[in-house]
């Protein structure tokens, strides 16, 4: 028997069919596992559009591929298929679905069966994979849009020529560059340098640079004695903040880190709108005194 009718002793699968089998989690072993995949081509044959886990997806696809290349290639008068559809199909109404309704509908189909689309990613939280599962040709709105070929209206044909011309009128400008480039290099080079010249330029912006340069150095070493005065200071007070805080801490142990920085920042503000309402008053009155002795001066 050659290649060609080996070919016809099984069924050709339309998808990518991996050679190890896919792992999820079940408790019961591999008898649990059928038994999901049982249940899981049942809801997709029934139902024609099932969400679930990526991998249970991926892997119940290719049985409901099997399932219903068997069935348009040999029909309900098939013992094995009848066997086969009898034992992946829980709801044995579904078996006249299978023959008279799927199998009809698949009867010229050059793809696949079934499609596998990857659902929405859920943040925060421990991902593990969603996918929806379905069959070709069912009756509900389709999950991806279809890609529409816009490259031929009226605005990306202009946009394009535009596009072209831009690209043209760049290229004849940088070859002119080029060419006005190579031009004064032959002149310059029959030409003596008037090096007073490049002197006298230098002189001129000497003293701006070295105001710039004595400017800068000015601002670094402003820093570098400014953090060398101010930061022994700083550490000093660090540390004695760090161990009053601990000395608290462990002498008020029902307070946690977290809970004290909450007070702290909680009186922080408090002072801070006390201190703000300090000043409007101040301010008020301030601009009520000068309100006053402004009437006392036109009586």
């Amino acid at each position: 028997m050659n290649q060609a009718d080996l070919s016809k002793l099984v069924s050709a699968l339309r998808i990518a069919v991996k050679p190890k089998p896919r792992r999820f989690s079940c408790p019961e072993g591999p008898a649990g596992r059928l038994e999901k995949l049982r249940a899981t081509v049942t809801a997709l044959v029934k139902y024609e559009r099932i969400e679930l886990n990526h991998p249970r997806a991926e892997e119940a696809q290719g049985y409901a591929e099997r399932l219903i290349s068997d069935a348009i290639r040999n029909g309900d008068c098939h013992k094995h298929t009848m066997e086969m559809a009898d034992y992946w199909l829980n709801e044995k109404q579904l078996v006249h679905k299978l023959f008279k309704v799927l199998a009809p509908r698949y009867q010229n189909y050059n793809s696949s069966f079934t499609r596998l689309v990857l659902g929405p990613k859920t943040y925060p939280g421990y991902y593990v994979g969603t996918a929806i599962l379905e069959l070709k040709g069912n009756p509900f709105p389709a999950l991806q849009p279809e890609t529409h070929n816009y490259h031929y209206w009226l605005h990306n044909v202009l946009l394009e020529e535009a596009k072209k011309e831009f690209r043209s009128a760049r290229q004849d400008r940088n070859a002119g560059t080029t060419e006005r480039g190579d031009r004064a290099k032959v002149m310059s080079s029959g030409i003596t340098t008037d090096w007073s010249g490049l002197l006298k330029m230098k002189k001129s912006n000497f003293r701006l640079l070295l105001l710039i340069a004595f400017y800068g150095l000015f601002l670094i070493l402003g820093a570098a004695i400014f953090s060398a005065i101010e930061s022994p200071l700083e550490v000093a007070d660090v540390k004695n903040m760090r161990d009053r805080k601990n000395h608290f801490l462990r002498t008020h142990s029902c307070i946690t880190d977290h809970l004290l920085l909450g007070v702290v920042l909680e009186s922080g503000a408090k002072v801070a709108r006390r201190e703000a309402h300090r000043r409007n008053k101040a301010l008020h009155d301030w601009f009520r005194k000068q309100k006053s002795t402004e009437k006392a001066d036109r009586h």
